[in-house]
C-alpha cells in the first residue's frame, strides 16, 4: 500500500480487510441511530406510580452527599 495525503486509513483498512472484526464493528458504530421518540405512540405507565411527580423524586436525593461532578438533581428527576 502506497499512502497519499488524501487516503482515509479507515477506508483503506476496510478495503484490505473487509472481514476484520474491527472493520465490522465500525459499521454498527457509524450507522445512524434510530430515533424512537418521533414514532412512539404508546402511553407508558410509571413503574413506581408514587414517584411519577417530579417533586416526589426530587425529595429522594440528599444534596449533602452530592459532589461537584455529580449530575444535577434537576437533570436526574427530569430523566425519571
Amino acid at each position: 500500500q502506497t499512502w497519499t495525503t488524501i487516503d482515509n486509513p479507515t477506508e483503506v483498512h476496510r478495503q484490505l480487510a473487509p472481514q476484520c472484526s474491527f472493520v465490522l464493528s465500525m459499521a454498527s458504530i457509524q450507522s445512524t441511530p434510530k430515533i424512537i421518540n418521533d414514532t412512539l405512540h404508546e402511553k407508558f405507565e410509571p413503574s413506581h406510580p408514587s414517584m411519577s411527580e417530579i417533586s416526589r423524586r426530587e425529595a429522594t436525593y440528599s444534596k449533602g452527599t452530592w459532589t461537584e461532578s455529580s449530575p444535577s438533581v434537576e437533570n436526574l428527576v427530569r430523566a425519571g
